[in-house]
């Protein structure tokens, strides 16, 4: 019975581990993008670079004014998608960081008895 037990809790540990770790990588990655210099620079510059771009294109120009809205759209949605890998990662982080000590515990106290 507490070999069946014992090979439940390491797989139940394996789950959380796989399903946490890929979350923790991608927030971190996105976080080293998200604090790039040279990233954030060219962020900045094609912002506005679009932006003067869109005060020059004439009104009746739509195509193109529309071509110059979606693309700001999207470099927001970038932005706004890596800001949110960072905040899972993070999250998956704390959440395997709660699980891993609840488990500790657990296992000290079927050790010693507590």
């Amino acid at each position: 019975m507490e070999e069946q037990a014992a090979k439940l809790l390491a797989a139940s540990q394996a789950q959380v581990r796989e399903e946490s770790l890929p979350l923790i990588q991608r927030g971190q990655e996105a976080e080293s993008l998200l604090c790039n210099p040279a990233l954030e620079e060219w962020f900045k510059g094609f912002q506005h670079n679009l932006l003067t771009l869109f005060d020059e294109v004439p009104l009746t120009d739509t195509v193109a004014r529309d071509r110059i809205i979606l693309t700001l759209g999207l470099l927001r949605k970038l932005k706004a998608d890596l800001k949110t890998y960072v905040e899972e990662g993070k999250s998956a982080k704390e959440e395997l960081a709660k699980f891993l000590e609840f488990e500790k515990k657990g296992l000290i106290g079927r050790l010693f008895n507590v």
